[in-house]
């Protein structure tokens, strides 16, 4: 199993994924951004709903963040701050 925070190229090299698989993901990481995003949210498309456990745990973690937002233990940011910082890694 791969560690939270291992890199894709850390998962392509200890991940059990058949040797296919391995092969498309070290091509996969050869394309742009824009392309790697697109195909990256298809494969998701292509997976189907999450699980039910999987959407449960989502919502439970979005109730406890709105939750530390209420209670002031963290502050929002507007949606363009966010996004400039995410993308800036």
């Amino acid at each position: 199993m791969i560690g939270p925070g291992a890199t894709a190229r850390e998962a392509w090299q200890t991940d059990p994924m058949s040797g296919e698989a391995q092969r498309l993901l070290h091509e996969a990481l050869q394309l742009t951004q824009e392309d790697r995003t697109e195909l990256a949210l298809r494969l998701l498309d292509s997976v189907g709903e999450p699980a039910e456990e999987v959407e449960r745990a989502w919502i439970e973690e979005a109730k406890r963040r709105l939750g530390e937002i209420k209670r002031g233990e963290v502050a929002a940011s507007p949606w363009p701050e966010a996004r400039e910082r995410i993308f800036a890694r």
